[in-house]
């Protein structure tokens, strides 16, 4: 079975935990649309490691692409981060991309 992983998408179970953590940070090198998974059982701790971990993985991207490193994560980046500086007349594109540069990117940004 072929999989083009440029194209797949990821999920990591546990993903809050350390080799969850490990586990995602490594699938972000291939794939670019990953789901995350924590504990159920443990909300509040789960969403705090999901938003940290959401943290990390895009530093981790970001960090890459700044290597001349494009695949996963760090693709997906760098086609988005085009797109945003070539749209000088959207205002919320340019809001998006002064907030990536300062490197203050949040999910809430990122749903938005």
């Amino acid at each position: 079975m072929h999989i083009d992983v440029a194209q797949a998408q990821g999920a990591v179970v546990g993903a809050t935990g350390s080799i969850g953590r490990a586990c995602s940070l490594l699938l972000s090198e291939q794939v670019a649309n990953i789901i995350l998974l924590g504990n159920a059982q443990h909300p509040t701790s789960s969403r705090n490691r999901l938003n940290s971990l959401f943290k990390d993985i895009f530093a981790y991207a970001r960090e890459r692409l700044e290597k001349g490193e494009e695949s996963g994560l760090a693709g997906w980046l760098k086609i988005v981060t085009e797109g945003l500086s070539s749209r000088h007349d959207d205002i919320k594109a340019q809001q998006l991309w002064e907030v990536y540069n300062q490197g203050k990117l949040t999910q809430e940004w990122v749903k938005a």
